[in-house]
C-alpha cells in the first residue's frame, strides 16, 4: 500500500501603484544617488531599502517625494496583474509517508514524484 497525494502550484504576480520619482531629488541626501541611468536609479532604490534608514530618508525629502517613495517601498496594497490559475495549473503526483517533521513539504516525506524540474 502506498501513501499518495496530488499537488499543484500557481504563480501570482502583484504590483504596487505606479509612482513618479525624479533622481535629482535624491542627489543631496544622506544616502545620495550617484548614478546616471534609469537602471542605476532602480538599483539605488533597491539597495536603499536594505542599507539605509528609510525613515531618516523620508524626513530629508520633500513631503510629496517622501510619500511617493513610501508608496513604492512600502505600498499599502498591491494589484494582481497575473494569476497562473487562470491559465492552468502545474500539477503532479507524489508518493511517500506522512511525517509532520517535513513541514516544508506539508508534513509529507516525498519518496517519488511525477513533478518535472
Amino acid at each position: 500500500m502506498y501513501q499518495l497525494r496530488r499537488c499543484r502550484s500557481y504563480i501570482i504576480s502583484e504590483a504596487s501603484e505606479v509612482v513618479e520619482l525624479n533622481p535629482e531629488d535624491f542627489r543631496n541626501i544622506s544616502y545620495p544617488f550617484l548614478g546616471e541611468t534609469e537602471q542605476d536609479f532602480l538599483n539605488y532604490l533597491d539597495e536603499m531599502q536594505h542599507e539605509a534608514d528609510i525613515y531618516e530618508i523620508y524626513d530629508e525629502l520633500d513631503e510629496g517625494v517622501a510619500d511617493a517613495l513610501a508608496g513604492l517601498l512600502e505600498p499599502e496594497e498591491y494589484k494582481v496583474f497575473f494569476d497562473s490559475e487562470n491559465k492552468g495549473e502545474n500539477a503532479w503526483l507524489e508518493s511517500g509517508e506522512v511525517n509532520e517533521e517535513y513541514r516544508k513539504y506539508g508534513g509529507f516525506n516525498v519518496k517519488e514524484t511525477t513533478e518535472v524540474y
